[in-house]
């Protein structure tokens, strides 16, 4: 992160931000939304959640868990070994998509949703997600 980093909800906000983002998400009407859409609607849901970081220890993995369960039952069929194969990935794209504006991008959580979700085929291992310095531009 070269020395960035993400804010992290306050202790005591964490029960109302979880609450705001719940009841927020609870007012989408999915059925309206493409596959794309949705997919994408749902990415940032979880993302938000993992920003919260309401879990003290294994807060990634118990995302990417409801993630899993969460995309279910929105139906999509999904295969919990692009988590397992991309983990580290997948807690990258999340920091980028929740650090500072002038380093967010949501461009790799995207690739990641789409892979997941969509059957694309973006290389994610060659994506290079970090922020190096301040003249880069979008860390692709």
């Amino acid at each position: 992160m070269n020395g960035e980093t993400v804010f992290y909800e306050s202790w005591n906000m964490i029960d109302l931000a979880l609450q705001i983002d719940f009841e927020e998400e609870a007012k989408k009407d999915y059925y309206l939304f493409t596959k794309e859409e949705k997919a994408k609607s749902a990415m940032r849901f979880i993302s938000n959640l993992w920003q919260i970081h309401p879990f003290r220890e294994g807060n990634t993995r118990t995302i990417a868990v409801f993630a899993i369960e969460y995309f279910r039952s929105l139906d999509f069929d999904i295969n919990s070994t692009v988590f397992e194969k991309h983990s580290n990935f997948f807690r990258d794209a999340l920091v980028r998509d929740n650090c500072k504006l002038e380093w967010h991008t949501s461009y790799f959580l995207d690739c990641f949703t789409e892979n997941l979700l969509l059957d694309r085929k973006h290389d994610l291992e060659k994506m290079n997600l970090n922020i190096q310095s301040k003249d880069e531009t979008k860390g692709f």
